[in-house]
């Protein structure tokens, strides 16, 4: 990941990139279940104001890969669960 910060008289803003990236992983140990190699990218912008104010806008899976958290093996069929796809949103808050 990477942050650039630019200095403001009333505080400042910060930019965020980040790169993730997972290899094939395998779930069970006859390789049935497995996940396909996959890459997340997220970025950020935030203001943080010098009196503790801070708003931003966020991007998580911009390149909205489709994967999962976990697998379960069972007897009567197998489970997962899917990862959360492309999000963006807005976030405020106070540093005390």
């Amino acid at each position: 990941s990477a942050n650039y910060v630019v200095p403001l008289s009333s505080g400042n803003v910060t930019f965020n990139a980040a790169y993730q990236t997972q290899s094939t992983t395998r779930f069970d140990l006859q390789g049935r279940l497995e996940q396909k190699p996959y890459a997340l990218v997220n970025g950020s912008i935030y203001w943080n104001a010098a009196s503790g104010l801070r708003v931003g806008l966020f991007a998580k899976n911009l390149l909205n890969e489709k994967y999962s958290n976990y697998y379960i093996e069972q007897a009567f069929g197998d489970y997962y669960t899917a990862a959360m796809p492309r999000t963006w949103g807005v976030e405020i808050g106070y540093e005390f």
